[in-house]
C-alpha cells in the first residue's frame, strides 16, 4: 500500500525550503553586488589609465575640476579623461541606478588634487604629491537623487576635514558626494593611477590622509 505525504509533512518540507531561501538569497544578492563591483573597479583602472596618459601629455600637471570655454558651456574632469578612454560608458557604475546624473559616477577628489582651475587655480603637479599611490582622485559619487546617502554632486566629491564631521559625512544632507553602494565601500582610483576598493568608513574619516588634505 502506497502512503502520500502527510500535511504536516509537507508544512515541514515548505518550512525547510523557506529557510534555505532566507539564508541563500542574500549570499546571492552579495554575490551579484561583487561581480558589479569587480566591473565598476574595472572601469576605474580604465579610468586611472586614461588619467596617466592625460598626465603625461600635460607635462605632469593634474586636470582641472573643470573649464569654461564659453559662457554656460563646461568641461568637466572626466570630458577631459573621456579621449583616452575605450569607451564613454566606462564612466558608468552599473551598481548605480538612480544616484547619479549626467551620465558620470565617479566623482573628482575636489579639494586637494583636481582643484577648480576656471576660477584661477592652477591645478598641482603629480610631483608635488609626496604619496600619489594613497590620495584619492576619482571615487564612486552620487547627486542625492532618489537614494538616502544625502544631497551631493555626482562629479565632485569633497574632503571630509574640510566638510562636515566625518560621522555624517557620507550621510548628511549637505554630502561630500561619495557613495557606499559597493557593499559598504566605494571603489577609488588613485593619483598613481591605480584603483582599489575602500571602506566608507575608511573614507569618511580620511584614513591614512586618502583625501590628500595635508598630502603636500
Amino acid at each position: 500500500m502506497r502512503r502520500g505525504f502527510t500535511l504536516i509533512e509537507l508544512l515541514v518540507v515548505i518550512a525547510i525550503i523557506a529557510i534555505l531561501a532566507a539564508i541563500l538569497f542574500p549570499v546571492f544578492a552579495r554575490a551579484r553586488e561583487k561581480a558589479r563591483q569587480t566591473t565598476c573597479l574595472s572601469n576605474l583602472k580604465q579610468v586611472g589609465l586614461g588619467l596617466m596618459m592625460y598626465v603625461q601629455d600635460y607635462d605632469e600637471r593634474l586636470l582641472p575640476l573643470c573649464t569654461q570655454p564659453q559662457p554656460n558651456v563646461f568641461i568637466t574632469c572626466q570630458m577631459m579623461i573621456t579621449p583616452y578612454l575605450k569607451s564613454n560608458q566606462i564612466w558608468e557604475c552599473p551598481s548605480a541606478s538612480n544616484d547619479y546624473a549626467g551620465g558620470n559616477r565617479y566623482g573628482a577628489n575636489h579639494r586637494h588634487v583636481i582643484i577648480d582651475a576656471n576660477w584661477g587655480a592652477v591645478p598641482p603637479l603629480l610631483a608635488q604629491f609626496v604619496r600619489p599611490a594613497e590620495v584619492a582622485v576619482f571615487v564612486d559619487s552620487h547627486n542625492g537623487t532618489a537614494t538616502t546617502e544625502g544631497s551631493g554632486q555626482f562629479w565632485a566629491v569633497h574632503c571630509p576635514v574640510c566638510i562636515t564631521a566625518p560621522s555624517t559625512w557620507y550621510t548628511n544632507i549637505y554630502n561630500a558626494g561619495v557613495s557606499s553602494r559597493h557593499n559598504g565601500g566605494a571603489n577609488v582610483v588613485f593619483c598613481d593611477g591605480h584603483a582599489k576598493w575602500q571602506k566608507v568608513e575608511d573614507l569618511a574619516t580620511n584614513k591614512n590622509d586618502i583625501w590628500g588634505h595635508s598630502s603636500r
